[in-house]
């Protein structure tokens, strides 16, 4: 029986990526202190409210967004299944997805991951954000039955089967 998997955002041809958007006039210091502090959803440490824009030509918005570093942002509907299964070891904040530029897309949430083998959700790199996380299999199952499924499994594809019977 499958305990837990790592998962990430799809990173596969066709699936947007967005990186966030910062005012021209923030100094490569800023710019470091703003990404380190929006990594970990610290909203009041922030010179200017967090916007990503689409960084490719990607179409596809999935359950995680690609974002080129270790800030997470997962779907309201992922994010929903976090709540209804109570799942531990997360936090979100706000976040605003504009694509096409100054047209800002609904239903998004910058997700932290900070949570221990044990919680539900937990850093593979404790202390640290990655990009890619783990959860139990109990909420990948969660995830699976309310159609969340938009992201990638960074595991076997025989323990995924398993999950999925």
């Amino acid at each position: 029986m499958l305990t837990s998997v790592l998962i990430q955002a799809p990173s596969r041809r066709g699936y947007a990526w967005v990186n966030v958007k910062s005012s021209p006039l923030l100094s490569p210091d800023d710019r470091s202190e703003m990404l380190r502090a929006l990594q970990w959803g610290r909203l009041d440490e922030l010179p200017t409210e967090p916007r990503f824009v689409r960084q490719n030509k990607g179409r596809k918005f999935g359950d995680l967004l690609w974002t080129t570093g270790p800030t997470k942002i997962a779907s309201d509907r992922f994010v929903s299944v976090l709540e209804e299964s109570r799942a531990t070891g997360y936090s979100t904040f706000p976040v605003e997805i504009e694509n096409p530029p100054g047209i800002v897309l609904p239903r998004y949430h910058g997700l932290v991951v900070f949570g221990r083998p044990g919680d539900d959700c937990f850093s593979i790199m404790p202390g640290e954000q990655h990009w890619k996380f783990g959860i139990i299999g109990a909420l990948l199952r969660d995830l699976r039955a309310a159609g969340v499924d938009d992201f990638e499994i960074m595991e076997d594809s025989s323990a995924a089967g398993a999950l999925s019977r």
